[in-house]
């Protein structure tokens, strides 16, 4: 692969360790809530293959030609594959590993280069699959450590036809295994497909057609379809609330709401505050744990995040001390090129072929370490009580196997569950400890007592709900 070499430039704003003149990896815990970072030479255009299979845009068509993206949350890396219509034939996949020592775009694969034969039949002469737009349906599947494309929608060089084929990466073998995975019910019709990190499952939706579908990745099944609601117009990006485990598809004018613990017809709740990433085609779309909201982003410095339980839209400002900006989202859309990362909580965009990558910290405090921990919701009715008064606490918890009590509290707790505690004469903190196979994640509440009364102790007493 031959590389372009250029001088390093300074951005104000980017955060890298390195020592004399060499650059190394991210700092992401020197990162500042409120603050973009921009990461110098990291654009995708210094990574693409000489000669290029034909396209009339050539290889950043892997971005522009209505493309999306995926997160290995095992390794961490954000991965882009496209093309289509007759923007670009390549098919070769590109990784960009958050914590390697030289942060840059790889190409993982090399592109065919016979590009004829049979479109409808989804693969190149070569037997690897053929260059498609891939919106919002191709995903990660830690489960099975596959990349998988949902169908094929914008497939070269005609754009007309819609392949059902299930076509995935396998990043242990390094090889496609087109044509082994049962295909998708229903064709693609450039809709979403998205993985369940608590569940598992990957849920698929047909743009333009109804209902619902489950994919067990590992035993390889799809459910039946779930559900009948009204159509979803194409350009919509989905993310999942894995605390209350319900989905959530905005973009293009919509709002689509699913209760996976019941799914079936989609909803469309009454919301509030600025909806400007509902009205956004193909918006960078994700839920963060850390804060519990799902958080959009359609250009520029802003986010917008979106209470899962009053649905209120508030637009968030970059703290005022931020010196970064990326660029205006491209016409033909973000997808999932916009990506929370759990393990470092911030967020990683990339939107153009010949921009750089960018980080983004919304949040004070650091991730957890390894992906796939529980993932708690501690709330409080009240922080501050009188002498002799009582709290709700309220707790709601995914990716948990068991989850004990601490602090001022005690025994084993449901992952679900409500408990007032009465009778609190004195400062006291509430600990939630819940884990899972890969580890133990706790929150803590603090209650403490109303300045100028008593605070003797005297116990205190926890009462089921």
């Amino acid at each position: 692969m031959k590389l372009r070499l250029r001088k390093v430039k300074l951005f104000v704003g980017f955060i890298l360790i390195g020592l004399s003149s060499h650059v190394n990896a991210i700092d992401f815990d020197a990162m500042q809530p409120g603050h973009w970072y921009e990461i110098p030479n990291t654009t995708l255009e210094d990574a693409f293959p000489n000669p290029a299979p034909p396209g009339v845009i050539g290889p950043k068509g892997v971005v522009r030609a209505w493309n999306g993206g995926a997160f290995d949350a095992s390794r961490e890396r954000m991965i882009l594959w496209g093309g289509g219509h007759n923007d670009y034939s390549g098919n070769e996949i590109y990784v960009f590993d958050i914590n390697a020592a030289v942060p840059k775009w790889e190409r993982l694969t090399e592109p065919s280069m016979n590009v004829g034969g049979d479109e409808s039949s989804g693969v190149y002469p070569d037997g690897l699959p053929r260059s498609r737009h891939t919106y919002n349906y191709v995903e990660y599947i830690e489960s099975i450590d596959e990349y998988c494309a949902f169908g094929a929608s914008g497939t070269y060089p005609s754009s007309q036809i819609s392949v059902s084929l299930m076509q995935c990466f396998n990043f242990q073998t390094h090889e496609w295994n087109s044509g082994v995975k049962q295909n998708v019910p229903t064709g693609n019709k450039r809709g979403f497909a998205i993985y369940d990190v608590a569940k598992g499952n990957v849920w698929y939706r047909p743009a333009t057609q109804r209902g619902l579908y489950k994919y067990d990745a590992i035993e390889d099944q799809w459910s039946q379809k779930l559900g009948s609601s009204q159509n979803m117009k194409i350009y919509a990006t989905p993310a999942i609330d894995t605390v209350r485990n319900q989905l959530v598809a905005v973009g293009n004018d919509q709002f689509l709401l699913w209760d996976l613990n019941n799914p079936g017809n989609a909803t469309m709740p009454s919301r509030s505050g600025n909806a400007t990433i509902e009205k956004t085609g193909a918006p960078g779309f994700q839920y963060d744990n850390k804060i519990d909201k799902f958080v959009g982003w359609q250009g520029g410095s802003d986010v917008y995040t979106l209470d899962p339980v009053t649905w209120n839209w508030v637009k968030e400002s970059p703290a005022a001390s931020n010196s970064v900006t990326p660029p205006a989202a491209i016409p033909t859309g973000t997808y999932g090129r916009f990506r929370y990362i759990v393990s470092k909580n911030v967020y990683m965009l990339y939107n153009d072929y010949n921009q750089n990558v960018y980080f983004y910290k919304l949040s004070a405090g650091s991730g957890s370490n390894i992906p796939g921990l529980p993932m708690i919701n501690f709330t409080a009715s009240a922080y501050q009580v009188s002498v002799g008064g009582s709290v709700t606490l309220n707790w709601l918890v995914a990716s948990a196997d068991a989850c004990d009590a601490t602090g001022n509290w005690a025994g084993s707790k449901a992952v679900n569950g409500s408990e007032i505690v009465s009778s609190i004469t004195t400062n006291s903190t509430f600990t939630l400890n819940c884990s899972n196979s890969k580890g133990n994640v706790s929150r803590t509440i603090a209650v403490s007592i109303e300045e100028g009364l008593p605070t003797t102790v005297t116990g205190l007493k926890v009462l089921k709900k």
